[in-house]
């Protein structure tokens, strides 16, 4: 076997690892009505909570990858067979990711459909992490002011529905320090055909 000069030029260059994550986005009038929310919250608190400017939406697969152009082919394949649908929100609850706080999310009623998409991007990616389908409303309150929201959750709560057109595809490179997005891509569902066709 050839022994690897370790001072030998590498001609390639070190893998680079991104970090992905694809998500669902609600229409322009529902993210209005979420940062309204988040408004509400932030006066009913008295100050701003962590993730007030974050962007509404529903997080579908998590994973590490280093061939960007193989993974976006991929998942366009995917998408061109893949009917646009109706996504809805039911109600809203909280879950407590640490001992010191809680998130504020709203339901996703009728999962199976953003749950097969996920299912098939991952198939298809080779790899990730699935989520749970639930749109974050507001992360990161303190634990202190949960009983101050939950007395009011009747005002915060969601029955709306939206059509999901597509995903949006994140990237950043992996243990960035500053935890910035640095690519952002719209990928379209095939508007031309109807979810029966997807059967």
């Amino acid at each position: 076997m050839r022994k690897i000069d370790k001072n030998q030029l590498d001609l390639f260059g070190p893998q680079v690892w991104y970090e992905y994550l694809i998500v669902i986005s609600p229409d322009e009038e529902i993210t209005k009505e979420i940062n309204v929310r988040k408004k509400k919250i932030n006066a009913l608190l008295g100050a701003d909570v962590a993730s007030t400017h974050s962007v509404p939406h529903i997080s579908l697969l998590n994973f590490l990858h280093t061939e960007h152009e193989m993974i976006l082919k991929r998942m366009k394949d995917i998408l061109s067979r893949q009917a646009p649908f109706p996504v809805k929100l039911n109600g809203v609850a909280f879950f407590e990711p640490t001992p010191e706080s809680k998130i504020l999310y709203a339901r996703v009623a009728e999962k199976p459909l953003i749950q097969s998409l996920t299912s098939q991007l991952k198939t298809g990616i080779g790899r990730g992490t699935k989520s749970n389908p639930h749109l974050t409303i507001l992360g990161a309150i303190p634990i202190k002011n949960h009983e101050i929201l939950h007395a009011h959750l009747a005002e915060l709560t969601m029955e709306v529905t939206f059509l999901c057109k597509g995903v949006t595809v994140l990237r950043r490179l992996k243990d960035d320090p500053t935890g910035i997005w640095d690519f952002s891509l719209n990928l379209p569902f095939n508007t031309m055909i109807t979810e029966k066709d997807t059967v």
